[in-house]
């Protein structure tokens, strides 16, 4: 089984590799296995064939193979992305709590916690459904993106 890769892709400095997966020699990347994706000012980037390309403001992801996700009119959902991109890039393996994931769609809501795990559980399950199904892990200590995964940063609403 081939193993898929996380990227996002930056608009101002091109297409990058974050140093937290590449210089712990997860995965090399040659050229060949690269792809040109847009990087919404009319500029192309290559990025790893089998890589989910997020955009760093949860706005949109695609998927290896798929179209890009538009998730501008899913508030809690393009939040709960974002964290979870936050996580992964500033320490790779850490799980998000259910509290978190709360805290990070719904900012400043209270909710019974029943509810507020529910929000949460529809939100993952979601995000899975759209095209994050082998990359969002959940854990007992709660979600996060894989760890093991590629991952570089696309700035930028498109």
């Amino acid at each position: 089984m081939r193993r898929m890769g996380i990227v996002v892709v930056d608009d101002l400095g091109g297409t990058h590799v974050a140093l937290t997966a590449y210089q712990a020699g997860v995965q090399s990347v040659r050229w060949t296995d690269m792809k040109p994706i847009a990087d919404g000012t009319g500029e192309t980037h290559a990025v790893p064939e089998d890589a989910l390309v997020i955009s760093d403001d949860g706005r949109w992801f695609q998927p290896p193979g798929a179209g890009r996700v538009l998730l501008m009119r899913r508030r809690s959902l393009r939040l709960v992305l974002r964290r979870l991109l936050e996580e992964r890039l500033i320490r790779p393996g850490s799980a998000l709590s259910v509290d978190d994931l709360l805290e990070a769609g719904w900012p400043g809501e209270r909710v019974l916690p029943h509810a507020g795990a529910a929000r949460v559980y529809v939100a993952v399950s979601t995000l899975r459904k759209l095209g994050l199904r082998e990359f969002l892990v959940s854990r007992d200590d709660g979600y996060l993106l894989d760890p093991d995964s590629r991952t570089e940063r696309k700035r930028g609403r498109r």
